[in-house]
Order: structure tokens, then sequence, then C-alpha cells
């Protein structure tokens, strides 16, 4: 059996959602990110006619009259990589999330008959499912370990599926090298001044020049390209240290219940995330952000826990002191840190674990088996931030009393 890594990355991904969401965007240009004024996502019919990620909106429309320019929409956007991950999932040992739009899964596919027909198959159909179940393209990379398989995913973009097995460095004359993924931009004028223009110059550089001009990360860069450093670790999710989740308001806000609303959407999707992973928190802050300061408020919960209705009460109990808002704040988080795995929950002084922990993952194990309802129930709390969501999400929404 050989061991695969299987990457893959979602094309124009904020863009692909909003046209997969609304057929009257197919075939036009797009760009999301109207409340920033900047084009963060750009769809490839925009692209075609010379809009760039990054580019002002108002460049942007001076160069394509008809864009069509979107506010974000980051609910849809998570929801469509939920739907992403779990379709993906179902065909391999162990999957790592990397990116809202991007993700590396783990694999043993044996050759068949001398030939990677076999792992070309397998990652060729989660790209079909993907593709016909969300209506967004994926480009599809596969290797030996987490470079090679992201390197060739960048390839994969024009050639929708790249396989490179052990010894393969062709794919890598079409990757520039300020596009290596590990190299930095104080490192490429150095690299260019000793004729490595890209990939494929890297890795035929001897390693002994490589040790001597740079730091051990790009000689062990040089040894993952070259499939030379063995098969890199598998990095599981559930090694994280913490997890946290943001995002900006549509617009600047003094409104305290929007700014509630927001930190309950947040707990309810980072309480999500931690079942995902198995794991359970004690301790974490709130993140509010104005355009000059980041502010932080930090809370412990007494206990360790992974149910989002417990996650929102410490997090907004940690805010009740705010008594006036004088400066709007522009975004907004929640960051939890000391994670344990479930199965290492602590003991009570009389020995026993609480049950209510067990209670409850018992009602949301419910949940989450239950395609129907997977995805559809949220706190009553967001029901501002979520507001969205009665036009935008994949499916039908059901709000929750909370429950402490």
């Amino acid at each position: 059996m050989n061991r695969w890594i299987i990457h893959f990355d979602a094309n124009s991904f904020f863009a692909a959602c909003e046209q997969a969401r609304d057929v009257r965007l197919r075939g036009l240009p797009v760009v999301v990110g109207k409340e920033r004024g900047m084009s963060l996502a750009v769809s490839k019919e925009a692209k075609d006619r010379g809009v760039v990620r990054g580019m002002p909106i108002f460049e942007a429309r001076r160069i394509c009259p008809e864009l069509v320019v979107l506010p974000t929409d980051f609910v849809l956007y998570e929801e469509y990589s939920r739907r992403m991950a779990s379709i993906a999932s179902d065909y391999v040992d162990m999957l790592e999330q990397y990116s809202i739009d991007e993700c590396f899964l783990l694999t043993s596919v044996p050759y068949c008959n001398g030939t990677v027909s076999k792992i070309r198959e397998l990652a060729r159909s989660i790209q079909k499912d993907i593709e016909e179940t969300l209506d967004i393209r994926i480009a599809v990379g596969v290797a030996g370990n987490h470079v090679r398989a992201k390197m060739a995913s960048k390839v994969a973009k024009k050639l929708r599926l790249v396989v490179a097995p052990k010894g393969d460095i062709d794919f890598l004359k079409d990757i520039s090298i300020e596009n290596v993924w590990g190299v930095g931009r104080s490192t490429v004028p150095q690299m260019l001044t000793l004729s490595i223009e890209n990939a494929y110059d890297f890795v035929n550089t001897p390693l002994g020049l490589i040790r001597q001009k740079f730091s051990a990360p790009i000689e062990s860069l040089w040894l993952e390209l070259n499939d030379k450093g063995g098969v890199s670790s598998f990095v599981r999710e559930k090694d994280a240290q913490s997890v946290q989740r943001t995002r900006l308001f549509e617009k600047p806000t003094f409104i305290r219940s929007e700014i509630e609303s927001a930190l309950s959407y947040h707990g309810e999707s980072i309480g999500e995330y931690l079942r995902g992973l198995h794991m359970a928190a004690r301790f974490g802050a709130v993140i509010l952000k104005t355009k000059k300061q980041i502010y932080q408020f930090q809370f412990e919960i007494p206990q360790f826990v992974s149910q989002s209705s417990i996650i929102v009460k410490y997090a907004l109990e940690s805010i009740k002191n705010i008594k006036t808002l004088d400066v709007p704040f522009i975004g907004s988080g929640i960051i939890l840190h000391g994670l344990i795995p479930e199965d290492r929950m602590p003991a009570n002084l009389f020995g026993k674990k609480d049950d209510t922990f067990e209670r409850w993952k018992e009602l949301y194990d419910v949940i989450n088996n239950n395609e129907r309802i997977k995805g559809c129930l949220s706190l009553a709390s967001s029901l501002l931030t979520n507001n969205n969501r009665k036009k935008s999400t994949l499916f039908p929404l059901i709000y929750m009393g909370e429950v402490h």
C-alpha cells in the first residue's frame, strides 16, 4: 500500500459560492468585497476581463463596467466549506481542513500494475462528487507529502487534476519561485540571484548550496519537493492548541445587540468545530476590533465544554461591563485555548465526570448524524447575525432557545 496526500482547492471560492447560489450570476463577471471596497474574490469571468484579487472596486469597475459587486457572506461560504469537507471525508482515512476553501486528505491506495490509476480514480471521484453536489470547481493535486500535493494542485488550476508520484518533478516547471509554498517574499530575491526562477530550478539546485545559502525550513522544503524527506506527518486538527472564529461586520456598529448576536454566531460555530474534533475547552477570550485597536476580554468556564450555548453564555458575560460604545467596532470573534480531548475530561471531587457534558454530546450527536437537520439549527441569540442565512443558506433554519 502507498500513502497519498490529496490536496484540493476550490477555484475563486467566494465568487464561486455566490454563482452556485444564484444561477443568474453564472457566466457573469463577479467580485466579492463590496463592504471593504476591495476585490476579495474574483470569478473566472472577471479575471478574463482583467480584474485581479486585491484590486480596489472602483478600479475593477473602470476595467469592467458590467462587473457584479457583492458583499461578503461568510455564513454561506462556511456552509459550502463544511459540505465540501463532509463529502471528501467519506472517501479517505483522515481529513485536515487547511483553510475555508482547501483541504488535505490522507489515504492509502496501492499502485496498480506500476501505475497511479487507482489513486487518480479516487481523486477524480472526490472531485466529481464535490463539483456535481455543490456546483463549484476544485483543483486537485495528489502526491506523497503535503508540499508536493499542494504544488500539484497549483498546476491543477489549469489541468484540473495532477498526480505527482515519487520521482516526478516535471510538474514543478510551471510554478514560479514566488508561488512555491514556504518561500517567503524576502527569500525570493536571493533565489533569483542564484538563477532559481521556478520550483523545478529549486529542486535541481544542489542540497549543499541550499544548506549554505538558506535556513533550515528552506532545506526541509527542498527535501519535501524532492521526495527525500520521507512522508510528511499528517497534522491532525485535534492536535491544535487553540481555535478561533472571527469576522468583520458588514458595516461598523455601535449596537450592542448586533455585537452580541455576532458573538453568539461565533460561539455556535466554534462549538460545532470543537465537537467535530472531539475536543473541549475551558478558557477563552472575546475579540472586538476597531479600526485602530483590538480588544480582548478573557473568560473562564467552570468545566471543560464544547456546548455552543455555554461558550456563548460566558463569552457574553465577559463583555457585560462595557457600558458605552464610543467607537464603532468593525469586527468580532471568539478564541478558545487550552484544549483537551473529550476522553481526557477531568473528574470531579467524587471521581466522576460531569454527566452534563455527556447528555449534551448525545443531543448533538443525534443532530449531526441526521443529514436532514444537520447544519439547520441555530441559537436564537445569533438571529441577527444569521439573518442573511434566510436567503443565502443551502438549507432551512430552525432557531433554538438557549439552555444554560
